[in-house]
């Protein structure tokens, strides 16, 4: 259900949403982890020129209804300048139905802020955004550790520049402790992977050729990973050819979608006493994937500045 009063936009019922780039919160439909999860609540945005208000609050069941969560969240983003924007968020995250296994997490507490925009002509542009976790109810350590369990940070960073049917993109990454349950941030990498968010770091270099506007796209991408005490690059390419055809079925577009993906990721492993000892890590074959799309997904961007959402031709 949803309405209009005024200024303001409310939306009761099973949605979904996503604040920012998903640093904090990510309730999605995502079949590449198999997330199909929906928050059971409502949610509120108010526009108040440049100021924009986004509130909501519910809860979220996993697939099989084993676990849950009660959630809250609040985002404000004001504009400024010309195509810039600003954005403070906060999320709290309280388990409901425990998980089958393991300890219950309890309390979570986090708050993010990001910087978005893009130069006068468009072509050039830029996303930031820095969270950080508290889990209110773990303990202190009783002898030291490396990371404290009770806080997480992450942090997550883009630059972008398009012209015509070419697009070039460099991401970097750093999470640590940073899993709230309920959030997804950006891989810097292929979305058909699940992200670390334990203990991982990374950059890369992203570049794609649209053609035919686009229903081919050719690309390259180039980084350097690390996750936990593994290090290692990956370079991958390929195209991805899509075509509607011009046919639709119950209102929905009739997308397919063929991939060719290069992949190659070299851990530096160095074994305890051994320096000079490192463990190459297995070379993935080139695999072909094709898919069909033809149901569409509702969800809710609320960072109306993210400048990926713009381009003509999404990178993979």
């Amino acid at each position: 259900m949803r309405a209009d009063a005024g200024r303001w936009t409310f939306q009761a019922g099973d949605f979904n949403t996503i604040l920012g780039r998903g640093l904090l919160l990510s309730v999605i439909q995502n079949p590449a982890i198999l997330q199909e999860s929906t928050i059971d609540g409502g949610d509120a945005t108010g526009r108040f020129g440049p100021l924009e208000v986004h509130a909501l609050g519910g809860s979220v069941a996993t697939e099989t209804g084993d676990q849950s969560w009660r959630v809250a969240g609040l985002e404000t983003s004001l504009a400024f300048m010309e195509g810039h924007r600003v954005a403070v968020r906060a999320v709290e995250i309280q388990d409901g139905r425990r998980p089958p296994f393991g300890p219950p997490v309890g309390l979570r507490q986090g708050r993010s802020v990001s910087l978005a925009g893009r130069d006068r002509s468009g072509a050039l542009s830029y996303y930031g955004e820095w969270g950080h976790v508290a889990f209110r109810d773990r303990k202190r350590p009783s002898f030291p550790v490396a990371v404290d369990p009770r806080e997480g940070t992450g942090a997550y960073g883009n630059l972008s520049w398009q012209r015509g049917a070419w697009f070039l993109m460099g991401e970097t990454k750093r999470y640590e402790n940073f899993d709230d349950a309920l959030n997804t941030p950006p891989l810097a990498d292929r979305e058909t992977e699940k992200n670390d968010l334990h203990d991982a770091s990374g950059r890369r270099i992203f570049l794609q050729r649209s053609f035919s506007a686009p229903d081919l796209t050719v690309f390259l991408s180039a980084g350097r990973y690390r996750e936990g005490t593994r290090h290692g690059q990956n370079l991958y390419g390929g195209f991805k050819l899509q075509d509607g055809f011009g046919r639709r079925r119950r209102g929905s577009p009739i997308k397919a979608k063929i991939s060719i993906i290069l992949n190659s990721m070299n851990f530096q492993n160095p074994v305890p006493g051994i320096p000079n000892l490192r463990h190459r890590g297995s070379r993935r074959k080139p695999t072909v994937a094709a898919t069909s799309a033809g149901r569409s997904t509702r969800f809710r961007q609320s960072d109306r500045s993210a400048p990926a959402s713009r381009c003509r031709s999404r990178p993979r």
